[in-house]
């Protein structure tokens, strides 16, 4: 809200009000195609980060053919699965 009393040779000037909006900033995931595996690999990192820089969190679609620890996966068994990325933000993103 701005303000002018005025002066002597001014009347005071009518109060002006402005709106701002602060909203939190975006943030996008970067998760690069995972390879193929085989059922005798190690586990492994899974990748994807925010550019954020906050960590990111998985899912897999089928927790028996390979479960999430973290951001390692691990392989149960052989099949297809999908693993989602997601990073639920904070009081800034």
């Amino acid at each position: 809200m701005a303000r002018q009393a005025g002066d002597a040779q001014y009347n005071p000037a009518d109060e002006v009000q402005q709106t701002l909006i602060v909203s939190k900033a975006t943030q996008t995931i970067t998760f690069n195609a995972l390879p193929d595996k085989r059922l005798s690999d190690e586990s492994f990192i899974l990748p994807a980060t925010a550019s954020s820089g906050l960590p990111v969190s998985y899912v897999s679609s089928h927790p028996d053919i390979a479960s999430i620890d973290g951001n390692r996966i691990i392989l149960h068994k052989a099949g297809k699965i999908a693993i989602a990325a997601n990073q639920a933000g904070n009081e800034n993103y």
